[in-house]
C-alpha cells in the first residue's frame, strides 16, 4: 500500500499524512447556534434570517473559515475576529493542534457542490460537513502549508486590488475625459488644449468597410472577443477543422478598425481592432478611419454607456439574434469630437492603461496558475 504523501513536500517532513474526518479537525457553528446563546448583557436579534449584534460580534480571540450553507456553498473565505453572521451561514473554527490556514486550503479543495443536498439553493447541513474526508498532515507540516498559500493569497489579493483600482481609474477617466450632457469641453484636458470639440456626424470620420474574401495566408479567420477585440480564434470557437469551407468568405478588418455587434452591445461586443489583419464573421459591422485615429477614438468613446445609450436607440427587431443596428443609421450619429492631436493624446493615455491593466491581470493569473498547481501538487 501506498505512504499517502503528496507530490511536494518541505524539507524535513517524511511521516505518511492520514485520513481524518472533518468534525476531527474543525467545530462548525452557526449564526442561528450563537443567537440562542446565553450570553448575557449582548444583544442578539435575528431578523429577516439575518443575525446582528450591537457593538459585539459572534468572535472575540480567534478566526474562522466561513462556507455559506445556502447559494454560496463552492465559496469558503477567513472570517476576521470579530465577526457577525447570518443564521444560515456556517463556519468552522480549528480544533487544538490544527491550522487555520491550512484547513482553508482543505476547504477550498474540496467539491462542495458535489455534496449539495438540495433540489433548488445549495445548502448542506452540519452532519454532511463533518463526514467529508479529507488527508493531513501533523500539525507542524499543516502550519507551514498554510503559511505559504496565505502569503500566496494576500499576493492574488493585493494584485486583484491593484487591477480593480486600475479598472475603476480608466472609468472615472473615461468620464472625466469626454464632455458630458451636451457640454463641448471635458472637465479633465492635456494642457494647452483650450480648443472646444466640435460636434461631428460619425459619417464625417468614419467609414465603412464592406469587402468580404475567403481565408488566406495574409488574412486569418479570427474572433472578436468582450473587452478584449480581434484576437486568433482557440479551440473552443474554431469549428474549421470540423467543416472546411474554402469558399466561404468573411468581413476584412485592419489594425484600429472599430467594430461592433448590434446583438451584443450591452456585452461587450464593439471596440477597436488591435491586432492587425484579419477576417471576422459578416455579422460584425466594421469601420476605418477617413483621416487620423478618428476609429480608434471613437472606440473609446464606445467604452461609455452616454454612447452605447445613443446606438441603442437605432436598434430594431424583437428578437435576440435578429437585433440590427443599421450601419447608416450608426454613421448619422452625432458626437462631440476634439481636434486630431487632442485625439491622439488621449489615445495614447488610455493605451498606457489598457497595457497597465493587460500587465495586472496576467501577473494575477499566473498567481492563480502557481496556486492551482501547489494545491494540486502539496494535498494528497
Amino acid at each position: 500500500m501506498n505512504k499517502m504523501v503528496p507530490n511536494i513536500r518541505f524539507a524535513g517532513f517524511d511521516d505518511a499524512w492520514e485520513q481524518r474526518k472533518l468534525e476531527e479537525l474543525i467545530k462548525v457553528n452557526s449564526g442561528r447556534d450563537y443567537k440562542h446563546l446565553n450570553i448575557g448583557d449582548i444583544p442578539v436579534f435575528g431578523t429577516g434570517g439575518y443575525m446582528t449584534s450591537v457593538d459585539e460580534a459572534l468572535s472575540y480571540d480567534e478566526d474562522a473559515i466561513g462556507i455559506g450553507r445556502k447559494g454560496t456553498i463552492n465559496k469558503p473565505y477567513i472570517l476576521k475576529a470579530p465577526f457577525w453572521t447570518v443564521d444560515t451561514l456556517f463556519y468552522v473554527v480549528p480544533r487544538l493542534n490544527n491550522d487555520l490556514n491550512f484547513l482553508y486550503d482543505v476547504f477550498q479543495s474540496i467539491n462542495w457542490k458535489k455534496l449539495d443536498e438540495s433540489t433548488g439553493v445549495p445548502s448542506l447541513s452540519k452532519l454532511t460537513i463533518n463526514s467529508v474526508l479529507s488527508v493531513v498532515p501533523e500539525y507542524t507540516e499543516q502550519k507551514k502549508i498554510g503559511t505559504l498559500f496565505k502569503r500566496l493569497d494576500n499576493l492574488i489579493t493585493l494584485h486583484q486590488r491593484k487591477l480593480n483600482l486600475l479598472i475603476q481609474q480608466k472609468k472615472g477617466m473615461l468620464q472625466k475625459m469626454f464632455p458630458q450632457n451636451g457640454e463641448q469641453v471635458a472637465d479633465v484636458r492635456f494642457n494647452n488644449f483650450n480648443d472646444a470639440w466640435e460636434q461631428r456626424k460619425l459619417g464625417e470620420v468614419l467609414v465603412q468597410r464592406t469587402s468580404k474574401i475567403a481565408e488566406n495566408d495574409e488574412y486569418r479567420l479570427m474572433s472578436f472577443v468582450k473587452d478584449v477585440g480581434v484576437v486568433p480564434k482557440n479551440e473552443r470557437y474554431d469549428r474549421s477543422f470540423l467543416v472546411k469551407d474554402e469558399k466561404k468568405k468573411y468581413k476584412i478588418t485592419e489594425l484600429g478598425d472599430f467594430i461592433y455587434s448590434s446583438n451584443n452591445l450591452e456585452s461587450g461586443s464593439i471596440g477597436i481592432n488591435k491586432t492587425g489583419k484579419a477576417l471576422i464573421s459578416p455579422v460584425y459591422s466594421v469601420f476605418s478611419s477617413k483621416f487620423g485615429n478618428s476609429s480608434v477614438f471613437i472606440g473609446l468613446e464606445s467604452k461609455r454607456k452616454e454612447f452605447l445609450n445613443q446606438m441603442i436607440r437605432y436598434r430594431q427587431g424583437v428578437t435576440y439574434g435578429q437585433w440590427r443596428i443599421h450601419e447608416y443609421d450608426f454613421l448619422n450619429l452625432r458626437l462631440t469630437i476634439p481636434n486630431d492631436e487632442e485625439q491622439r493624446k488621449i489615445i495614447i493615455l488610455f493605451e498606457r492603461l489598457d497595457n497597465l491593466i493587460t500587465l495586472h491581470q496576467r501577473k494575477l493569473n499566473l498567481l492563480e496558475i502557481q496556486k492551482k498547481g501547489f494545491l494540486q501538487n502539496m494535498f494528497v
